[in-house]
């Protein structure tokens, strides 16, 4: 009886443990030795390491968010958000090439980045479909859980939501032109002692997909006039605006 009994606990401690858990529209199993690092209602993370090698892996799901109409939008919007607003990354991401999963559009790409003296690498899943777009971040500073997280990634459960409306795509031509806005201090210091300032932003934009910007800024409390440069690419995706600068120059000129 204890031999069955110890039996059946193994059972349950192993099916405990394969459990498949749900966070959002995501469904999946936790890799076994994998301890949770993170849980709110924006994003659950888990990870493991191994102190004698010096290395580790974590995996973040990120709550649900509304497409933007375009799966390579919905990426770099991501990458942008959650990989060069946070980590050293200095090159464009690695991609590879897009695919389905359960009806979702998958696109994925890595970049290596600086952490703790050494070097990691960053992989960005984005899932685009339904109305819906779903983020996976995976962080490694080694190749040994591979197997694993591409085993995660692949079983995952992507619930199917009822798909949003779409609106209507705009083309280049709705924003084509030039658009200026002037601003000023009109505090009672500077009108009462004749101090005066003017700041013009300046966008002009082509219907090939480019743009320009441009910034003026002009004080009688500083010592230069200072004006700024700014050009590269623009997306459009229904009421969203996507700016992607290319380059940009910073000015002094002295009064």
């Amino acid at each position: 009886m204890k031999t069955v009994a110890s039996a059946l606990l193994v059972i349950l401690s192993f099916t405990a443990l394969a459990q498949k858990q749900t966070f959002d529209l995501i469904t999946y199993t936790v890799p076994k030795g994998w301890k949770q690092t993170a849980n709110s209602a924006d994003v659950v993370g888990y990870a493991i390491t191994n102190d004698a090698k010096g290395t580790y892996c974590q995996v973040a799901l990120y709550k649900s968010m509304g497409t933007m109409g375009n799966a390579q939008l919905d990426f770099d919007t991501d990458w942008k958000d959650l990989i060069t607003s946070t980590y050293a990354v200095t090159t464009a991401p690695q991609m590879t090439p897009a695919t389905t999963q359960a009806g979702w559009n998958k696109i994925t790409g890595t970049a290596p980045f600086a952490y703790n003296g050494g070097q990691s690498q960053a992989e960005l899943i984005t899932l685009s479909g339904f109305g819906k777009r779903v983020s996976i971040l995976i962080l490694s500073n080694t190749k040994d859980y591979k197997t694993i997280t591409d085993n995660f990634i692949a079983t995952l459960e992507l619930k199917k939501t009822e798909e949003a409306v779409q609106p209507v795509a705009e083309t280049n031509t709705s924003i084509a032109g030039t658009w200026t806005m002037s601003t000023s201090d009109q505090s009672s210091y500077r009108v009462n002692n004749g101090i005066s300032n003017a700041i013009t932003r300046q966008y002009t934009f082509s219907d090939k997909g480019t743009y320009t910007f441009y910034t003026k800024s002009f004080d009688q409390l500083m010592n230069a006039i200072l004006l700024s440069r700014e050009n590269g690419t623009y997306q459009i995706s229904g009421n969203h605006l996507t700016i992607m600068p290319e380059k940009s120059v910073l000015e002094a000129y002295s009064k």
